[in-house]
């Protein structure tokens, strides 16, 4: 691999880190920034009785520190499934949103808290559902073959992903108000505010299958980039298509059973890393999770310091990324684009 590509990789960890500590220290809460570092580091406080520094530790610990390392979960997580998807369907206009993934997921955790199941089986609904819904896509994709095919599995996406979200509305009338209560317009709007620490810490193991898979799959994703001469070069492409599907299926899954449906990271973002890095997955799908975790964490960043109101994460990710998925919808028209 270039040197000047694995350093490119280093310098955006280095600013994702440096970013989540700037992102510790913000808040509304006014106490000074070194009674923070002293709370962080463990070491006595100068100013701040005991009450306060009880406070402010709650704070760091049990609220900053859950949200900042969900945003930085789930956006890698989105970023690597998107850029999975773009390079298996040769198709720079694919991600988990737009392929139906995540309103099949938000079906399914829906479908498990109407049900009363636990958070594995919750988790299992969300992916078994997601992998419904990627699945449809291409069945209708496959039937209309004529055509432009990038738009065709877009379009096919949208289908797919308003059918499950219509779904996930019809039988959220036929549950309890009190017991699904704000959590479908949470899940719907999407959000890190409910992202606590022992939902991320039961669904580390998931993800990291799903990374795994994805990055075995890498190699195999530079083949099948190639269409059909994948099938001469010693791979099969139905089986390496469907088990990088399951990965990017699963990670995208979790993602809303932590924090909802949030678009366009895995749009955006694997673009971005594309433009940095060029389109070999083996450094390509890293560096767009990374991306996607700095773009997300920054969001989340702005939406705490502008609004004092919880306004959902997903807001602010939208203003960015319908405009530059019209740029690309533009750009794909013409050709300017390949995965």
């Amino acid at each position: 691999m270039n040197r000047k590509k694995i350093l490119i990789l280093i310098a955006i960890f280095i600013l994702l880190g440096l970013l989540a500590a700037g992102s510790l220290l913000l808040g509304r809460y006014s106490a000074p920034l070194s009674e923070q570092f002293r709370a962080l580091s463990g070491l006595p406080s100068v100013k701040l009785d005991n009450d306060h520094r009880e406070l402010l530790e709650q704070l760091l610990f049990h609220m900053r520190l859950p949200r900042i390392a969900a945003a930085i979960l789930i956006g890698f997580a989105l970023a690597m499934a998107g850029a999975s998807f773009q390079s298996m369907f040769r198709n720079p206009l694919v991600s988990p949103d737009l392929l139906g993934v995540m309103a099949g997921a938000a079906f399914g955790v829906i479908l498990g808290v109407i049900v009363g199941a636990g958070t594995l089986l919750i988790q299992m609904l969300s992916f078994g559902c997601g992998l419904a819904a990627v699945g449809l896509t291409l069945l209708i994709a496959g039937i209309y073959r004529r055509g432009d095919h990038l738009l065709i599995l877009v379009l096919s996406g949208i289908i797919c992903g308003a059918l499950f979200g219509s779904l996930g509305f019809l039988i959220s009338y036929s549950a309890d108000p009190e017991q699904l209560g704000a959590s479908l317009e949470y899940w719907l709007d999407g959000g890190l505010g409910m992202a606590t620490g022992p939902k991320l810490l039961s669904a580390i193991p998931l993800f990291i299958l799903g990374f795994g898979g994805m990055l075995v799959c890498s190699k195999a994703l530079n083949v099948l980039s190639l269409g059909e001469e994948a099938a001469t070069l010693g791979i099969n492409p139905f089986y390496w298509r469907l088990a990088a599907i399951a990965s990017a299926t699963l990670v995208s899954s979790l993602t809303v059973t932590l924090a909802g449906m949030i678009a366009w990271i895995g749009l955006i973002s694997p673009h971005f890393a594309r433009l940095l890095l060029g389109a070999d997955n083996r450094l390509l799908l890293p560096a767009s999770g990374l991306i996607g975790a700095f773009v997300l964490l920054l969001a989340d960043d702005c939406t705490r310091s502008l609004y004092s109101s919880a306004v959902p994460t997903s807001l602010s990710i939208s203003v960015i990324g319908i405009p530059i998925f019209m740029i690309l919808l533009c750009q794909s028209k013409k050709g300017g684009f390949h995965v």
